[in-house]
């Protein structure tokens, strides 16, 4: 799928990279020195990635907090809080805020002053740990475990530094990590993923590999006119037979439409793609709904849902899915507990 900048990168990627890559060394050797680190009262764990686009690190942040909320942690989630709404929020810090009701959720690009501001409250007393969304490059806090996740369908070994590809820094960076998540390691073939896996450790051979899936395990559905979601287990899919709109503002949406084709068995699917984050204003919902009327269901992602809920129900044709997006261990989900566990204790 090509994207509204790969000319662009196409064109001034090579000339600009070189500068980028001596901008990104710079700062992380000063950071290794500790140069600009702060800390705050708790520990901080991070959940991040090496390149840009999905690689979920919402559902990540959420397992993760699930976690240790079962080992007795009282986690906070921070983030920076990209592309907030007229109203302040991001459709991030409303997602994490809808689905883990109880986990406190601190927004604000100076990460380190929102969290001592938010511990500073009586709220924040209670909270013993801090889950950082995105939070790999961010290295001004300091953090005792670095969650980065890394996409099985991307071959990292071809990937290139910004703005030419869509490395944030080189590959060399995850030596910083704990932990590796690999996902979506069932578009590889077993061979390929254990050549794959080889890679990994060869980048960052003291840290723990652990192999997941993104997957859905059920749905919610907005019935036309309602205020409230009604819930389906997966095997009552919503989607089948149905003529569907797919609605998405996502900066790598290949796997939700893959996922939302998949599951429309016998029916239809037609596409409507967003740049990430994108605001949904007035002409874009316009756009929207127009097409909604010539299909049944409307489905979506939980974070277009923080904006699009906006929208009265009564403008709605069809029915409006979201299917639930959980991160599932498929091995070494024991390592990443002990990790966690260590944290904890």
């Amino acid at each position: 799928m090509k994207r509204p900048w790969d000319l662009t990168r196409t064109v001034l990627g090579p000339v600009l990279t070189p500068f980028y890559r001596a901008g990104i060394n710079r700062r992380n050797k000063a950071f290794d020195q500790g140069v600009g680190v702060v800390s705050v009262p708790r520990p901080v764990i991070s959940i991040g990635n090496i390149t840009t686009g999905g690689t979920g690190k919402s559902p990540t942040t959420q397992w993760v907090c699930r976690r240790l909320l079962k080992l007795g942690a009282r986690p906070a989630i921070a983030l920076r809080g990209y592309k907030p709404d007229a109203t302040g929020q991001s459709d991030e810090a409303s997602e994490h805020a809808r689905l883990l009701p109880g986990v406190p959720v601190i927004v604000g690009a100076d990460r380190a002053a929102a969290i001592n501001a938010f511990l500073a409250t009586h709220d924040g007393r209670e909270v013993t740990h801090i889950v950082l969304d995105d939070g790999f490059q961010h290295r001004q806090l300091s953090r005792q475990l670095d969650i980065v996740l890394v996409d099985a369908s991307r071959n990292l070994r071809a990937e290139r530094l910004l703005p030419a590809g869509d490395l944030r820094e080189p590959l060399e960076g995850l030596s910083r990590a704990g932990v590796i998540v690999i996902t979506r390691g069932e578009s590889l073939s077993p061979a390929n993923l254990k050549e794959y896996i080889g890679v990994i450790r060869a980048l960052s051979p003291r840290a723990v590999v652990v192999h997941a899936t993104h997957t859905w395990t059920g749905f919610r559905v907005r019935a036309p006119g309602a205020s409230v979601d009604q819930e389906l287990t997966l095997g009552q899919n919503p989607l089948a037979g149905k003529r569907v709109l797919c609605v998405c503002a996502l900066a790598n949406p290949s796997g939700f439409v893959g996922m939302v084709e998949r599951s429309a068995v016998g029916g239809s699917v037609r596409v409507l793609t967003f740049p990430d984050h994108d605001p949904y204003l007035e002409p874009t919902l316009e756009t929207i709904l127009g097409a909604a009327r010539d299909c049944e269901v409307i489905v979506t992602t939980e974070k277009d849902w923080s904006k699009l809920s906006r929208v009265k129900p009564e403008r709605w044709t069809g029915a409006v899915v979201r299917p639930k997006l959980e991160m599932v261990l498929t091995a070494g989900e024991q390592d990443l507990d002990a990790k966690l566990a260590a944290i904890v204790s």
